[in-house]
C-alpha cells in the first residue's frame, strides 16, 4: 500500500493509466504556467503554497511514487472536472467548462472543442476508439432561454490520436451528468437531468433518466426515470450502479424498467463510488473507510479505514489490480485489490 500526499488541499477525481500511472485532480494547491517534470518537488510547493486556491491541477504519479519525478499541468479555469487517460496515446483527460477536453502529456497538449455549449461530462471507451461528450446545447443568443441537453460521440481508426466527430443527439432535459462505457465499448450509460422553466429561463430540474446507448448512433436502446439523488454513475459488468445520499442502486443493463436493487451502506453519507472493469466488486466510500462489495450480493466483503480525511473520489486501474482512494486533504491511498 502506498500513501501519497499530493501538492493539493483536496481531490477531485483520480484515475489510473493502463502503464501503471496514478492522476490526480485537486484544487487549492501548487499553480503550474506549463506541463513540466519536477526536479525541484519540495522547493517548488513550498515557493507555491501563497497561490493556495488558484485554479484546478493536475498531477501524474509513477509508482512507487517518486516526489522528485511527478509531472504536473496546471489549468486556471476554476472549473475543470473529470480525470481519465487515453487508453491509445497515454494522454491525461480532463474536462473544461470553457475550452472542452484538453489531453496533455509532457510534451504536447491537445484540445477539442465540443460543438454546441458548455461540455459537462465525458468518457472514453476501453479500446480508446471511441468518445462521449455531454453538454449543454445553446440555440438562441441567451443561453438559458434555450438550452437543451446534447450527446455529441468522436470516433478515430488505428493509431490516430485526433478525434473525428460521428453522431449528435439532442436530449429532452437540461444536461448530462453521467455518461459510463461498458467493458465492450459497444454500448454506454447515461444520465439526464430535466430542465424547468422559470420566468424566460430554463434550469435544471429534479427528475433523472438513466439511459442505455448504442456507442456509434447514439440511439437510445433503453430508459427509465429514477429519484434523487442520482451523483455518480458506473458500469459493473452488466449492472449499471448509481450513486445515492446513504445507499446506491443497481439496475439491471438489460431490463432497465424492473425495479433497481437498493444497497443501503450506513449512517455516513455515501461519498464516492468506482467499479472494477471485470465486474467483481465495486468500491464505495463513507467517511475515511472504503467498503469492496462484491457483485453477485452487493454486499461488504471487507473494509478499509484511514486516517487520512474523508474519501472524496475512488478509481480502480483498468487491470483491476489496483485501487486508489483520494481524500479531502490532499493524499492518495493506493492499494493492491485482489
Amino acid at each position: 500500500m502506498y500513501t501519497i500526499k499530493t501538492s493539493f488541499k483536496r481531490l477531485e477525481s483520480v484515475a489510473f493509466a493502463t502503464d501503471g500511472r496514478l492522476a490526480v485532480l485537486g484544487g487549492g494547491g501548487s499553480s503550474m504556467p506549463s506541463p513540466l517534470v519536477d526536479t525541484d518537488w519540495q522547493s517548488r510547493i513550498a515557493a507555491l503554497a501563497p497561490l493556495s486556491g488558484a485554479g484546478w491541477n493536475c498531477e501524474v504519479w509513477s509508482l512507487p511514487p517518486n516526489p522528485a519525478k511527478v509531472w504536473r499541468d496546471w489549468d486556471g479555469e476554476p472549473y475543470a472536472f473529470g480525470l481519465a487517460f487515453d487508453p491509445r496515446t497515454g494522454h491525461l483527460m480532463h474536462g473544461d467548462a470553457k475550452e472542452g477536453l484538453l489531453a496533455t502529456n509532457p510534451t504536447d497538449r491537445l484540445g477539442l472543442e465540443v460543438p454546441g455549449g458548455p461540455l459537462r461530462v465525458f468518457a472514453i471507451s476501453p479500446s480508446g476508439d471511441r468518445l462521449v461528450c455531454g453538454c449543454e446545447l445553446w440555440n438562441g443568443r441567451t443561453p438559458k432561454q434555450s438550452v437543451a441537453a446534447q450527446l455529441v460521440s468522436f470516433t478515430r481508426g488505428g493509431k490516430q490520436k485526433h478525434w473525428t466527430r460521428c453522431a449528435a443527439l439532442e436530449g429532452d432535459g437540461f444536461v448530462f451528468s453521467e455518461v459510463a462505457f461498458f467493458a465492450n465499448g459497444k454500448r454506454f450509460a447515461s444520465i439526464e437531468w430535466s430542465k424547468r422553466k422559470q420566468g424566460r429561463e430554463y434550469h435544471v430540474g429534479d427528475v433523472p433518466t438513466l439511459r442505455v446507448h448504442d456507442s456509434k448512433s447514439l440511439d437510445e436502446l433503453d430508459e427509465t426515470t429514477c429519484q434523487e439523488p442520482a451523483k455518480d454513475l458506473v458500469v459493473c459488468d452488466a449492472s449499471l450502479v448509481v450513486r445515492g445520499e446513504k445507499s446506491f442502486r443497481v439496475w439491471d443493463a438489460d431490463e432497465l424498467a424492473a425495479d433497481p436493487v437498493e444497497v443501503k451502506t450506513g449512517r455516513a453519507a455515501l461519498s464516492a463510488i468506482a467499479a472494477d472493469t471485470r465486474g467483481r466488486f465495486v468500491l464505495t466510500a463513507t467517511g475515511d473507510s472504503v467498503s469492496v462489495r462484491d457483485s453477485n450480493s452487493w454486499s461488504a466483503t471487507k473494509t478499509y479505514e484511514w486516517a487520512s480525511g474523508k474519501i472524496t473520489c475512488l478509481a480502480v486501474s483498468p487491470d483491476g489490480l489496483l485501487a486508489a482512494a483520494g481524500t479531502a486533504t490532499g493524499k492518495v491511498i493506493v492499494w493492491d485489490a485482489e
